[in-house]
């Protein structure tokens, strides 16, 4: 990851959530047998988050592409552990937040199904809550999205989505510290 944020593979507006991940260790394959256009995804192997790149397409793309590609992934693989398996009260804190962010506006979907095609059409954030999590700490359209849909709603229905939201967030730089710290403590007690 170092490496990665020194030759700016991230965006400029990236690069402090770039070093708060730089703090977790992310294992990352290369995966020849994944398709034509799919150039990344995290799956879970032994309990953890693993990121797979097709080699074959990194080449297709420009820097600035995969850089974004890459933050999404190591964020869905650090996101997808805390939610599977939250350790601190943060991380429950935020597992718990984000659980209640995503379904209150995926019922607003679920009443409004057109909407979702305008707003959000060809985005997997309302898969479920582990994509819900990655695209909104990693994609500003889709957060400035749903920071609008929220401001909207809470015009029209009172419903304090967006103070929801920012709750969210206040949850989730502790609940990546956490991890990342848990992370280093345990390497540093096997080396003892």
């Amino acid at each position: 990851m170092g490496a990665m944020i020194a030759n700016r593979i991230f965006s400029t507006g990236d690069t402090k959530l770039a070093e708060l991940l730089s703090l977790h260790d992310v294992p990352v394959r290369v995966a020849n047998s994944m398709g034509v256009g799919e150039l990344a995804e995290t799956i879970t192997d032994n309990g953890g988050s693993v990121i797979l790149i097709n080699p074959n397409e990194v080449y297709n793309i420009s820097r600035g592409y995969f850089g974004t590609a890459m933050m999404h992934e190591i964020i869905h693989a650090v996101t997808v552990d805390i939610i599977d398996n939250p350790r601190t009260s943060e991380e429950k804190e935020f597992v718990r937040q984000n659980r209640n962010t995503y379904e209150r506006i995926n019922s607003y979907f679920r009443q409004n199904g057109a909407i979702k095609l305008d707003v959000l059409g060809g985005m997997h954030v309302l898969d479920n809550e582990k994509e819900f999590a990655a695209y909104f700490a990693s994609d500003p359209t889709v957060r400035a999205a749903i920071v609008e849909m929220a401001e909207s709603l809470d015009r029209t229905y009172k419903g304090g989505l967006l103070k929801r939201i920012v709750r969210l967030i206040n949850k989730f730089i502790p609940a990546f510290i956490k991890r990342a710290i848990g992370v280093k403590q345990t390497a540093v007690e096997q080396v003892k």
